[in-house]
């Protein structure tokens, strides 16, 4: 009798045992399932940022590229206008864009 006892006891404390580690894994897997959530919603962010950063680069290409083209029209008309046809080498100034520096130089 006394070893049934002992058996049923041992059996109660392994499975308080068993249910606690399960209990400690379940939270282990709501904490990953919160990092991930989390990681998923910086990875959307983070590529919007992405793509709002090359909207905004092309934007800026394109405004360069008529800006330059109004240059060459207007480079061209005032060589059409030019009592020589010569275009001087300070009209020629306004078609360099001035880029900043770079940092160290």
């Amino acid at each position: 009798m006394r070893r049934k006892k002992r058996r049923r006891a041992a059996g109660k404390v392994a499975a308080k045992g068993y249910r606690k580690l399960a209990e400690t894994i379940g939270g282990f897997a709501d904490i990953y399932e919160r990092v991930e959530e989390a990681k998923q919603r910086q990875m959307v962010e983070l590529e919007k940022q992405r793509m709002q950063f090359a909207k905004d680069l092309e934007i800026q290409r394109m405004k360069l590229f008529m800006e330059s083209q109004v240059q060459f029209e207007k480079l061209k008309r005032s060589k059409c206008n030019s009592p020589s046809g010569v275009v001087s080498r300070f009209a020629l100034s306004p078609l360099i864009p001035q880029l900043p520096s770079l940092p160290g130089r």
